[in-house]
């Protein structure tokens, strides 16, 4: 599963810089905005994946996802199958429609995600 990541990682190396730029400039506030909100995992991972979709594309989106689980393999991280399933409904929200800006992403991954357990 580690060499599937760092195959996929070393493919997220040949995005031009425009595409790199966009992740950068237009991802790294919303993560960070989205770690101050009381939110689970998942919620996130939905959320920055559907809003990097409609500002950067779906490819550079799901590729940002991967990388982020690359990076765990081989950090502290949780490596998780669940949090690209994650980032690839925050990408079907966007591409359908369901969402055109960060705030109906983040409604719409909250339904989906933020259901409360008992």
């Amino acid at each position: 599963m580690k060499t599937l990541f760092i195959l996929l990682t070393l493919g997220l190396m040949s995005l031009s810089h425009a595409q790199a730029s966009c992740l950068e400039t237009q991802g790294m506030p919303m993560f960070n905005k989205l770690k101050t909100m009381p939110l689970r995992d998942k919620t996130m991972h939905c959320t920055l994946s559907c809003y990097l979709t409609i500002k950067c594309g779906r490819l550079e989106s799901f590729g940002a996802g991967v990388a982020k689980e690359a990076w765990d393999a081989f950090t502290p991280g949780d490596m998780e199958w669940a949090d690209l399933k994650a980032d690839w409904r925050g990408i079907d929200i966007a591409r359908f429609g369901q969402a055109k800006n960060f705030n109906q992403c983040l409604e719409k991954c909250s339904v989906i995600f933020e259901h409360k357990t008992k």
